[in-house]
């Protein structure tokens, strides 16, 4: 589909649109062309399944039996299990279309989107240092894809499904390749309000690298941010 946006006087033609809500300042950085991918193992963090739930600890699982619990230093319970894809870089961005309205008397353009993103869970409870970047899809796979051909990098990337239970689990246990990546495509019904698409790079991080970072051309041209604050939802 093709968006054609103005906002704050400025034309925008985009295909399908990608989105990231963050802090200010890391989407700007973004924007720039700063790539920052976490380990996928730092989004498994908890057994939430709230209907604001952020992370699930069953994303990347290769199966779903020795399930165990303990108890660290802050006293936080935390559940772990078995990942096959939790040193993998993954590159967190949302294909939730937002509902765009223009009101030409301000010149100015009103976004709507869902009121769980923009949840304490994902904002830390301060929504003015936070945003949300739009950007086209398709511009934005093709300069990460040449930048990753340059490195000698391969990747996949695409649509996260949605589902009650991953129906690769306990199947035969892939070895930590780009083999298993479909396990990191898999989360459970409770996070599909996200409609998250992610990229994910066959390069495991090492023990205590928790991220891996490099630039793209910049795409200021061709994105923008708006404060969250700004955004109804």
């Amino acid at each position: 589909m093709l968006y054609n946006i103005e906002y704050k006087g400025i034309f925008y033609h985009f295909d399908d649109i990608l989105c990231r809500l963050s802090e200010l300042k890391y989407l700007k950085a973004f924007q720039k062309g700063y790539i920052y991918m976490k380990r996928l193992g730092e989004y498994i963090k908890s057994d939430n399944s709230s209907e604001n739930a952020k992370y699930d600890y069953m994303e990347g699982a290769i199966n779903d039996i020795g399930k165990w619990t303990y108890q660290n230093a802050n006293g936080k319970i935390e559940f772990n299990i078995a990942h096959v894809c939790a040193n993998w870089p993954v590159l967190c961005c949302s294909e939730v279309v937002p509902t765009f309205t223009s009101n030409k008397n301000e010149n100015n353009l009103n976004v709507i989107i869902n009121s769980k993103m923009k949840s304490p869970e994902f904002t830390n409870g301060n929504n003015n240092d936070m945003g949300i970047i739009f950007f086209s899809k398709n511009d934005f796979i093709s300069s990460f894809e040449l930048k990753l051909k340059a490195m000698n990098l391969s990747y996949v990337h695409g649509q996260v499904k949605y589902c009650e239970r991953n129906p690769l689990l306990n199947k035969d246990i892939p070895k930590k390749s780009i083999e298993a990546v479909p396990y990191a495509f898999y989360k459970r019904i409770a996070y599909s309000y996200q409609n998250e698409y992610r990229f994910i790079i066959d390069k495991e991080l090492i023990d205590g690298q928790r991220f891996y970072d490099f630039w793209i051309p910049d795409f200021s041209n061709n994105s923008f941010i708006i404060p969250l604050n700004e955004i109804q939802g």
